[in-house]
């Protein structure tokens, strides 16, 4: 790939970016904020209003001179679908979301499936790529461990070992990306929040292992494995039985602890935790040991919540369009 066209493809990604905060702008805007000249933000803005990528919209009259002209990202340009699975205590669940060019909602749903598999995930999708026109990608989040689009293991045995993202791939002829849940439910709070600091998210689920992700430098902390986050094994390794089995029970020091080998190997500036039920975690009680430990110097910021699907949701755009940022259409 040539520099020259490198260039011109990272300024079009540039004044995209801005444009897609869903503002109206006008092209002397568009130079301030991306440090771009008027003669290339000029060129490029003709290209995407070409392609329908952008849209102008009524000018705004300066003061003694000729009303300048306006431009808006088109959130009708291209559609992207979200799909999520998980097993409930008698059947499976499919979530599923379709986002306009704005990432914004259009379509938002649950179903219960007798079983979560590659045939009732195909089905959903069948049904919203008939439905939309212009999809561009489908993000697909699974609990389980996912390899160069490979699912290496997952809770839901129906979905081991499947190469899922080639499937979809070769279904729809459209980008797709096949991640563990919680590096969506990651990106999405990372993303979500105003500061973009650096954090760790642990969710903690009634009647499963924690799951963990974090942001390290803004990039999502994957691992030579792909089993960052993985804190399972730290149940396993203090003889922590899973929550959800008789006599288990998710205590205020364990939790602590957890908290602490994060703090002591990552140094978040927050970590946040995320369950359905907050009032049933002793998150204060733990926060009130880590402190003890680690000092208040040491201290991240440490918060609770309930948002689960919000953050989940958000990720499943947000972490795609990161992924996608640079690359070619």
């Amino acid at each position: 790939m040539s520099c020259t066209f490198e260039v011109k493809r990272q300024n079009q990604q540039l004044i995209r970016d801005v444009l897609r905060s869903g503002e109206i702008y006008t092209k002397a805007d568009i130079g301030r904020e991306t440090g771009l000249s008027l003669a290339t933000c000029g060129t490029i803005l003709n290209e995407m209003l070409k392609e329908k990528e952008i849209l102008e919209v009524p000018r705004q009259r300066a003061s003694g001179g000729r009303p300048a002209a306006c431009y808006c990202y088109n959130k009708d340009y291209y559609r992207m679908i979200g799909i999520y699975a998980d097993n409930g205590n008698e059947c499976g669940h499919l979530g599923y979301v379709v986002y306009n060019a704005l990432s914004e909602v259009i379509e938002e749903g649950r179903e219960d499936v007798r079983e979560v598999n590659t045939e009732a995930m195909l089905r959903r999708l069948d049904l919203l790529m008939e439905t939309y026109e212009g999809v561009r990608g489908i993000s697909v989040g699974i609990p389980g461990i996912v390899s160069e689009g490979q699912i290496k293991t997952c809770d839901i045995n129906t979905l081991e070992l499947v190469g899922l993202e080639e499937m979809i791939r070769e279904r729809y002829q459209v980008y797709v990306r096949v991640e563990n849940d919680m590096n969506y439910i990651t990106f999405g709070a990372y993303d979500r929040q105003e500061s973009k600091e650096d954090m760790t998210v642990i969710y903690l689920p009634q009647n499963h292992y924690a799951g963990c992700g974090s942001i390290v430098n803004g990039e999502l902390l994957y691992g030579a494995r792909q089993m960052a986050g993985e804190i399972s094994y730290l149940y396993r390794a203090e003889g922590v039985k899973r929550p959800g089995v008789e006599g288990s029970v998710e205590t205020s020091d364990f939790l602590a602890k957890i908290i602490i080998y994060l703090t002591a190997f990552l140094d978040p500036s927050k970590i946040l935790l995320i369950s359905h039920d907050p009032e049933k975690v002793p998150w204060k009680e733990a926060a009130a040991r880590c402190k003890e430990i680690l000092g208040t110097d040491g201290m991240p910021e440490i918060e609770m919540s309930a948002e689960f699907y919000e953050n989940y949701i958000h990720g499943l755009a947000a972490l795609t369009l990161h992924e996608q940022r640079y690359r070619q259409k």
